[in-house]
Order: C-alpha cells, then structure tokens, then sequence
C-alpha cells in the first residue's frame, strides 16, 4: 500500500478476510511544509534567487506569483523579481491546504544626478554644485573637480559655494545596497579676466605724421581690443 499520503495506525490491528483481502486501518495525514527557504535573501535587481522547499503528506503544491509546483523533498525554482516579494507556499491533500511564506529584498541600482547652478563664470565667482539620486545608495563619493567637494550625503549640495578660478569638472557616484553606480560629471567654464601686461605709445609725434606705432600685449581676451587716443595740438617750432 502507498503509504506517502497516511500512516497505518497499528494499535488499531488489522483483520484477515482470506483469499488474500485484509482489512487495515490507517489514520489520513495532513499535508506539512517541512520547510521553505530563499537564498540568497537580499537580491540586486536583476539578480535571482533560489526558492527550496520540502513538503510530506501533499499531492499538489503551488507558489504565488508562479503556479503549480513540485511536492517532495528539496524542490527548487529561481526568481528574479523586480521589487520585493513575498512568495507563499501552498500544500494539499484531501482538501486541506497549509501555508509557508518567504520574503525576496531587492535593492534597486542607485543611479546619481550631479548639477551645477553655472555653465559659465568669470574668475573669481561662485557655483553651487548639487546632486540626487535615485535607487539604493547611501554615500557619494566626489572623484574630481578643484576645488574638491567633501559631503557625501546624499541628495545634497555644496554649502558654501565654490569660489572657482580656473575651468573645472565635477565627478561623483554613489554606492549603496543596491551596487554602485555609474560616475557622473559636470563642467564649468571658467574665464579669466582680461589683463593687459604691456601698452607702448611715442610720447610725441612730428605734425604732418599720418600713423602712429603702438605696441601692447593682452592676456585672456577674446573681444576686439578698442584702444582710444587724446590728440593734443601743441604750439612750438615743429607746429607750423
């Protein structure tokens, strides 16, 4: 006799009917999930885990989320959801059902935004320099940029702001449950204020002179250098 689905109740006897024919008397069994585990417990999001169960006694299994499943010892599926998940294991026999559930973490793969209030500046200026994030991240780490960005909170922004002096770019990325993520940046364009180091002009000039040699160098500009003269007409002997 199959005996997966009872057990004989021995104390119960049995009784010969001859040719063969016994009567035995047996007690039903109610289905039992001996055990229902996950593994790992705590997934990435496009992960998987590893669902294992062991049932006695059930003719018919099934898990939410995934339909009918196997009965017996050490039964396995893998599952790769997107978002937490509690999974239920049902068993049966005869119409009586029990019940197990195990819970599936997934962390979401944080993802960092970095910003900056200038695109361009003059020397000398200020910029504030934020970030966010979405997914499961909880430090930012600032890879670049001078001068250097020391918060790693997340979901925050340079306090005070940068004074910057020179053309820079910002690089920054998050780790967390959910992994690390991938480096952003973001660049500012920093111009120098014009200088001029050298400007020559004659202190004098015969009349009658149709040009007049200047000479002067420039640093930083990129505009037409505009230069303006103030002619004073002397009387002497060179005036006529």
């Amino acid at each position: 006799y199959n005996s997966t689905y009872c057990s004989f109740n021995y104390n119960s006897g049995t009784q010969n009917s001859g040719n063969g024919f016994a009567s035995v008397y047996y007690d039903l069994q109610n289905p039992v999930i001996n055990s229902f585990t996950r593994s790992p417990t705590a997934i990435i999001r496009g992960q998987s885990s590893t669902l294992t169960w062991t049932t006695t006694f059930a003719n018919s299994a099934s898990i939410s989320g995934i339909g009918a499943v196997a009965v017996g010892s050490n039964k396995t599926t893998s599952v790769s959801p997107n978002s937490t998940t509690t999974y239920t294991l049902t068993a049966c026999f005869a119409g009586i059902c029990v019940t197990s559930d195990v819970t599936v973490t997934v962390y979401i793969p944080p993802v960092l935004n970095i910003y900056s209030n200038k695109a361009t500046m003059i020397a000398g200026q200020t910029a504030i320099i934020s970030w966010d994030h979405t997914g499961d991240g909880s430090t930012v780490y600032h890879t670049s940029g001078t001068p250097a960005i020391t918060n790693g909170n997340t979901n925050s922004f340079t306090n005070p702001a940068l004074t910057l002096y020179d053309s820079t770019t910002y690089c920054a990325y998050i780790t967390g449950l959910g992994g690390t993520s991938p480096t952003v940046c973001v660049s500012i364009i920093v111009y120098q204020i014009p200088t001029i180091s050298t400007f020559e002009v004659p202190t004098d000039i015969d009349y009658g002179d149709t040009s007049l040699p200047i000479a002067y160098k420039s640093q930083f500009a990129n505009l037409t250098h505009t230069i303006e003269i103030t002619a004073i007409r002397l009387t002497g002997p060179n005036t006529g």
